[in-house]
């Protein structure tokens, strides 16, 4: 993001048009997607830093919302936002659940199964072992076998992502998954038909919530904004 959308979005901010926008249209549910959690990495252009991670879920608290897995944002009532990691990153385990553990803020993760299986950088991405030690604080869900963009392969193609990497988690890790998340965000209205088939109860394409996805480089007025729906 350049550097003077970071000063218009502050700006705003501080003038006070960005807390009346939120007075007047602030979701009541929100699904913040991240991956990687660290200070430094390979993988900058979707890696947050640690301090900018905690500032958000301080933001949220202060703003009254109850932190609840993804599977619970649909049926929830009051003010709710689900905190959410794709891919399976190490890192999330060193640096992201120390800290919502602290604060006792339960989590989603979405595994690709084939990247938890060793098939792409075992030293950067989980093991199984370490996702199915996870607490109960953690729900897990998928994020298919093989991180394709599920809208450009066949219907069969996107059954199988869907079952099989459903199957192996809950076998890996001995909890039903009904919880969805699509790779590359790339979803369709026949990808969601086949995702009710395969057992998924929700998926990070549903309408019931506002889906936010924090960039390495937001300032946090930015961060406020996109809560909104409004950047």
């Amino acid at each position: 993001m350049n550097v003077p959308k970071k000063i218009v979005a502050g700006f705003l901010w501080q003038i006070g048009f960005g807390p009346l926008m939120r007075a007047v249209r602030e979701p009541k549910r929100l699904a913040l997607c991240y991956h990687s959690i660290a200070d430094s990495g390979q993988y900058d252009h979707i890696r947050i830093a640690i301090k900018d991670f905690t500032r958000h879920i301080e933001y949220l608290a202060a703003r009254g919302y109850r932190f609840v897995k993804c599977s619970e944002l649909a049926a929830a009532k009051d003010r709710v936002a689900a905190i959410y990691f794709d891919d399976g990153f190490r890192d999330v385990f060193t640096n992201a659940k120390p800290i919502l553990k602290q604060k006792n803020i339960p989590a989603t993760l979405f595994v690709t199964t084939s990247y938890a299986d060793g098939a792409r950088d075992p030293a950067v991405y989980a093991s199984w072992d370490e996702i199915a030690a996870l607490g109960e604080n953690w729900e897990i869900g998928s994020h298919s076998v093989s991180h394709r963009k599920l809208s450009k392969i066949s219907k069969e193609e996107v059954r199988q992502e869907m079952i099989e990497s459903k199957k192996l988690i809950e076998e890996k890790t001995g909890k039903a998954v009904t919880a969805f998340s699509y790779p590359h965000g790339r979803a369709s209205s026949e990808t969601e038909v086949v995702a009710r088939e395969a057992g998924y109860m929700i998926t990070t394409a549903d309408q019931h919530f506002h889906k936010v996805r924090p960039d390495p480089d937001d300032s946090l007025p930015v961060f406020y904004w996109k809560t909104l729906k409004l950047w």
